[in-house]
């Protein structure tokens, strides 16, 4: 299967909005690698390279661009994402993103879907995951 964005995101957990130096204080204040982890228990943080930017649509013959990173966070594949180009379009990003990536949390009943300001349901949904694979692994 191609390395995509597109593939990856079958993959992924969960999506956060979040531009390179918000992804950053995420990282140095959650991760177990950061010195400067408050969060109880820390979690573990492994970046995934490549990232890529998408182009997502056009306004005024100008092409509609966001940027993505990969990081594995407790092992789930997260993808963090902002609006990178001249011309943004929150209408034609959040499309391309809603026909990519369907992912829901907490029993389903939950986009899986945050801004940096809400990363804690991101956490939320690594929890819920890995209580579920501890409890499939008991069974």
């Amino acid at each position: 299967m191609e390395d995509t964005a597109e593939n990856r995101l079958k993959d992924a957990l969960f999506i956060v909005e979040a531009t390179n130096q918000e992804q950053y204080w995420l990282w140095n204040e959650n991760a177990k690698e950061s010195r400067n982890s408050i969060r109880n228990p820390a979690l573990k943080w492994e970046q995934v390279n490549p990232g890529w930017g998408i182009h997502v649509g056009e306004l005024d013959n100008r092409p509609i661009m966001i940027s993505v990173q990969w990081a594995r966070i407790e092992g789930f594949l997260v993808m963090f994402w902002y609006q990178c180009s001249q011309v943004t379009d929150s209408v034609q990003a959040e499309k391309w993103l809603h026909e990519n990536f369907k992912g829901t949390y907490d029993n389903g009943t939950r986009r899986a879907w945050c801004d940096a300001a809400n990363f804690h349901h991101c956490v939320g949904a690594i929890r819920e995951k890995l209580k579920e694979t501890l409890d499939n692994n008991k069974n």
